[in-house]
């Protein structure tokens, strides 16, 4: 079943049900509800309802029936696995009042996938196990949905005007079922500009650092004007450390209008690395491989975790070399060339560190750049000199040495996170001010 081409979004109600005990307990974070909703939106619709029920068949019923009164489209991830606790396509057959069948098309999904794998992988079964046909036990009326990644297939099944959307919880194999059996055919009904239902929005989001949420609030109600955002829906996330921002609009000369103020703007423009998926790591990624220059990083506080952000990105090898986890003295003084004066008249936590570790991290790997970062992460180390969240940033050029200190007020892994990224930002923003060299011709 399919949405009738052209259909309103006003027609369209999208609810949720995430099943299963460990989401309740927070065992498990319910990350595929927000990614759909992300989806959504790009698509100019919200989810209007969400429910999360544990793993008992009447519960499972009864938000079947809440979700009949009042939603149109109904998501329903999780319960479709082998085990004793997957309940899933037994509440759906309950609901609808029929029995669950042996579906033949479904099981030979299955029977293909463990056939498929063994041949990758020669130690994964070739044939069925026991407890894979219970998979394949779905209500009378389902739909099979093939699931291309994994072995539980999905299942759609109508209630009324209701139409229900099974996938497992898995969030690699729940992504690529909902892109298949639920985006896909809710945008291939989305009406054209002109047609009835109205036009698709445009949205855009941007990235910000070194901002709170209020102050980007407040910054963009100043640059448009109390009033003026009529037009405009605007959406705030906080994901430490980044602000972003998203705009919906159907007026492409809104959108621009914002963009231009945010972008001319020089209270929010440094603060500003990035818009739509762009990350803050790949962005000076791909400023460093447009520069024709090189990275490497020294780290101590942080343990690796600028690197590891940095590596996160694909094809980093362009412009990061990589790096040294210099967490105790000793090692800042073999592999940094940081000396013991240093350390001794100043200590492992201050801008003489940082400075000696930008320097050497540079001369040993031989970048353009280097970054480094020394602090007191926390939860113990401080001092009345230098308390906790104190953090030391270096930037080494060919030129120079550019410092800055902060005292982060969070628990230990946010004031790591947010020194790694304290770290990068300087580099970033040193990069603006910098004049770019020619881009070194390759052999």
């Amino acid at each position: 079943m399919s949405l009738p081409t052209g259909a309103s979004r006003a027609s369209i109600v999208i609810e949720q049900i995430a099943i299963g005990d460990e989401l309740l307990r927070g065992l498990v974070v319910d990350e595929n509800s927000a990614w759909l909703g992300r989806e959504a939106a790009s698509l100019g619709l919200e989810i209007a309802h969400r429910q999360i029920v544990a793993d008992r068949i009447d519960d499972i019923v009864a938000a079947y029936r809440l979700a009949t009164s009042r939603s149109t489209w109904v998501v329903v991830s999780g319960g479709l696995g082998p085990t004793v606790d997957d309940l899933t396509a037994e509440a759906a057959a309950v609901f609808l009042g029929e029995s669950v069948a042996l579906n033949a098309e479904a099981l030979e999904q299955i029977a293909t996938w463990r056939a498929a794998r063994a041949r990758l992988d020669k130690s994964a079964p070739a044939s069925l196990h026991n407890l894979d046909e219970k998979q394949a036990w779905l209500p009378a009326s389902a739909d099979v949905l093939m699931n291309p990644v994994g072995t539980a297939p999905g299942f759609r099944v109508c209630s009324g005007g209701t139409t229900f959307v099974h996938f497992p919880g898995v969030p690699r194999e729940y992504k690529k079922l909902a892109q298949l059996y639920f985006l896909g055919p809710l945008r291939d009904a989305m009406p054209v500009e002109g047609e009835s239902g109205g036009r698709t929005p445009i949205s855009r989001t941007w990235k910000f650092f070194g901002l709170t949420e209020s102050a980007v609030a407040e910054h963009v109600n100043a640059l448009f004007g109390s009033g003026r955002l009529d037009e405009l829906t605007l959406h705030y996330r906080a994901h430490f450390p980044e602000i972003h921002l998203t705009i919906v609009s159907h007026s492409a000369d809104r959108v621009a209008a914002l963009e231009r103020h945010i972008i001319q703007d020089s209270r929010i423009r440094h603060r500003l690395f990035g818009e739509g998926d762009a990350t803050f790591a790949g962005a000076l990624i791909d400023s460093l491989v447009e520069r024709g220059e090189t990275l490497s990083v020294a780290e101590s506080c942080t343990g690796g975790l600028i690197g590891q952000m940095l590596t996160t990105i694909p094809g980093a090898s362009r412009a990061f070399m990589g790096g040294i986890i210099a967490y105790d003295n000793a090692v800042k003084t073999a592999l940094l060339d940081v000396s013991p004066e240093v350390l001794g008249s100043f200590g492992a936590v201050s801008r003489e560190c940082a400075e000696a570790m930008a320097r050497g991290a540079r001369a040993k790997l031989g970048t353009t750049w280097a970054v480094a970062v020394t602090g007191i992460a926390g939860p113990g180390g401080g001092t009345a000199d230098k308390p906790v969240g104190t953090i030391h940033f270096a930037v080494a050029g060919e030129h120079d040495v550019h410092h800055r200190s902060v005292t982060l007020p969070f628990e230990r892994d946010r004031n790591r996170l947010a020194s790694a990224y304290g770290a990068l930002d300087l580099l970033r923003r040193q990069l603006a001010l910098s004049p770019q060299l020619p881009v070194r011709p390759t052999a």
